[in-house]
């Protein structure tokens, strides 16, 4: 068999069951070696069985491996603490064992997927439920192979520990963080402490010199037709100046990411213009990722402080716009609100300005969006040669339509910030109108 060419033996390897693999192993070393790149470039492991993967995974199988999904185990009690505990001795273990590799130049980017394995059935174990926090940093292992790291959709990591996971990849070239700070349940004061320690960690991230693609995904509260509502103040109480501690470390992060392409805020997340300040401070002279390609940003109604960047529809009857926050759920027969918002020029149109002034510096943009969820606003960049990326399963359209496709285009659908205004026109030259 060992005398077939090898780009055969691939050919034959190739048309196997994945469930018939493993007995073609045995016929020669090439099959075995063949086998192996499909078997070990994709693994699924629990945190149980890492003595084993250790002891399996070994010599050219380390050099196969892109994929690794890491599902947690935590122990059968819905009690915080202990649940952070088994957390954290899972993540250690992982590493530990994925340091002691020795895989030379020749060792390929690894993806590390993380979820937790839910053994028990609500009500009597709801993990979601229990924001699981990562103890013992100092000691964590640093992991150079690892170069993806991606959360499970239902994982429930709190914001900075996910973060403080990321700071030990010094290869780290795309981070999704899937956050938690805001979710339903939490009192405002843990949200507070929430919101500011993602920020501290985010800070304290500074292995971003590979870092290539950057997501951020906040759930949002409700449904469209219960979204708009007064979100409260986030900052910190003793901060006397009600700094914005999220939208500065975030902007500080594209800053010390001098290879950055994407970037993507999504869901509902209260910002402020800090995130889009350009302007130098003492330990950074760079005013913004140059390579930029595509940034993608949608916010939530109200600024980190309260304040509303947005108003209903004063048009509308109170039996709609009370029907409006009360129902839970859209239209099954139409995706959009009953009513659009109204921008509060006083408020977002700060916003609006910053990030307009914020595109300008990036000299390699190919897109940028800046909207809020169901369109209530909407502004849309594309360089010259460059299509929106339209959502088709969203039923989403293309804004800027087809025509002129050499020209920088851009789009602005914002109510309050529309008509004969001064500040209007403002908005509309910022972006290229």
């Amino acid at each position: 068999m060992n005398s077939l060419p090898h780009e055969l033996l691939e050919i034959i390897v190739s048309h196997l069951w994945s469930d018939e693999l493993a007995p073609f192993a045995t016929i020669s070393a090439t099959f075995q070696e063949l086998i192996e790149r499909r078997t070990f470039r994709e693994l699924e492991i629990r945190s149980t069985d890492i003595d084993q993967f250790d002891a399996i995974v070994t010599g050219s199988r380390r050099r196969i491996l892109r994929l690794l999904d890491y599902c947690i185990a935590l122990p059968a009690v819905a009690e915080r603490q202990r649940n952070s505990l088994g957390f954290t001795k899972a993540i250690h273990d992982l590493f530990f064992a994925l340091s002691r590799w020795d895989t030379g130049s020749s060792a390929n980017p690894i993806k590390l997927s993380i979820s937790v394995v839910e053994d028990n059935i609500y009500p009597r174990i709801d993990y979601r439920r229990s924001i699981l926090e990562l103890t013992a940093l100092n000691s964590l292992q640093i992991v150079p192979q690892i170069h993806t790291l991606c959360p499970d959709s239902d994982v429930c990591i709190s914001d900075s520990s996910w973060i403080n996971i990321a700071s030990r990849l010094p290869n780290l070239q795309r981070l999704d963080v899937h956050l938690n700070h805001q979710r339903p349940g939490l009192d405002l004061d843990q949200r507070r402490r929430n919101r500011h320690s993602l920020a501290a960690a985010l800070n304290n991230l500074h292995n971003t010199s590979h870092l290539v693609h950057l997501t951020l995904f906040s759930p949002a509260i409700g449904w469209s037709r219960s979204s708009f509502r007064h979100t409260p103040n986030l900052l910190l109480p003793d901060d006397p100046v009600n700094t914005d501690h999220l939208s500065l470390a975030l902007n500080r992060l594209l800053r010390r990411s001098p290879h950055l392409r994407t970037f993507n805020l999504c869901g509902a997340i209260p910002l402020s213009p800090a995130l889009f300040d350009i302007s130098s401070d003492d330990n950074n002279t760079t005013t913004f990722p140059s390579r930029l390609e595509r940034l993608s940003i949608c916010f939530s109604a109200c600024a980190p402080d309260g304040t509303p960047y947005f108003h209903g529809d004063i048009t509308s009857s109170p039996a709609d716009i009370a029907a409006y926050a009360d129902d839970g759920f859209g239209d099954p027969n139409n995706s959009r609100p009953l009513y659009r918002w109204t921008g509060a020029a006083e408020s977002l149109r700060p916003l609006v300005l910053a990030a307009a002034r914020a595109a300008e510096h990036m000299p390699l943009l190919h897109a940028f969006s800046l909207q809020t969820q169901f369109h209530h606003c909407k502004i849309v960049y594309v360089a010259p040669g460059v299509a929106y990326p339209v959502c088709e399963w969203l039923g989403e359209e293309d804004p800027l339509g087809k025509e002129d496709l050499w020209l920088p285009r851009s789009y602005v659908d914002v109510r309050g910030l529309e008509g004969e205004g001064e500040g209007d026109k403002e908005v509309e030259e910022a972006w290229g109108g």
